[in-house]
């Protein structure tokens, strides 16, 4: 049995994924006629706004719409986001927001 996918956001344009698709549940890239799934929320585990380790030795004009994620799940345990533009804000909240309330749920 399918179950059913709600569409959130689409992201017409961000450099660094193409066409970025937010469902209720995962993160997809469009590319053409294919979707491709780049991670599950529930599997969003932290959240790093231009990178890990000494993001204040990067320039802040050429990094601030960066984002690195560390995921509890799936082929790939750190992902990045390059090249967000200003769509970095909402969905670096977003994101924070999703691993604060699985943290109060637990």
């Amino acid at each position: 049995m399918r179950s059913e996918v709600n569409l959130a956001v689409r992201c017409v344009h961000c450099s660094g994924i193409g066409e970025g698709l937010a469902t209720d549940r995962r993160l997809l890239r469009k590319d053409g006629s294919v979707v491709s799934e780049l991670f599950a929320f529930s599997a969003v585990e932290r959240i790093h706004w231009m990178a890990r380790e000494n993001r204040f030795q990067l320039s802040k004009s050429d990094n601030f719409d960066r984002l690195e994620i560390d995921l509890t799940s799936g082929e790939t345990r750190e992902f990045t986001l390059d090249g967000l533009d200003q769509a970095v804000f909402p969905l670096l909240n977003f994101l924070q927001w999703l691993v604060r309330k699985r943290i109060a749920d637990v």
